[in-house]
């Protein structure tokens, strides 16, 4: 069965990712997903705990860009301005965990991988994306939780199943 150890397993949403701890690590660029890591689905707004560590996010240093698989252009175009106002680039239909739009990321940060964490909720996209190109990796759980429909539920219990936790 494939393994899947994040580098950093929170128990908790993007906010409980203590980034002092992960820049200490010699990381020096976040690739954020989109979708439930750090902002609700179709919400178009941050969550208030997820925006103030953004901001702790870039007050450290940290260079910071979001690949999204996300791909509904009326909803991305809705949202350009609210992540301009914050200078957070995004990288659109990226189709994770395959490798190009991450390197595209990658370049964008002008970080080797090593030196760069993807943050996301779903194992067998962000997770193993990172995996596939040596990045540190972060799991933190979906931000609309037990709110998501069974369907979505039921993928991220199956999900979790390969993550490597001993």
């Amino acid at each position: 069965m494939l393994r899947l150890k994040p580098t950093y397993l929170p128990r908790g949403t993007v906010e409980k990712l203590n980034l002092q701890n992960i820049w200490t690590d010699g990381v020096r660029g976040l690739i954020l997903d989109l979708d439930n890591t750090i902002m609700r689905p179709r919400s178009g707004e941050f969550c208030t705990v997820v925006l103030p560590w953004l901001k702790q996010a870039q007050q450290l240093g940290f260079k910071l860009i979001i690949v999204t698989n996300n791909t509904n252009e009326k909803y991305l175009k809705s949202i350009a301005s609210t992540l301009d106002g914050l200078n957070l680039p995004m990288i659109t239909k990226a189709g994770k965990p395959r490798r190009g739009k991450l390197r595209e990321a990658l370049e964008y940060l002008e970080l080797p991988a090593a030196e760069v964490c993807i943050i996301g909720d779903r194992v067998l996209t962000d997770v193993w994306g990172g995996v596939r190109l040596s990045m540190k990796t972060a799991f933190v759980e979906p931000l609309l939780g037990e709110q998501e429909n069974i369907a979505y539920r039921f993928l991220r219990k199956l999900e979790k199943t390969f993550l490597n936790e001993s």
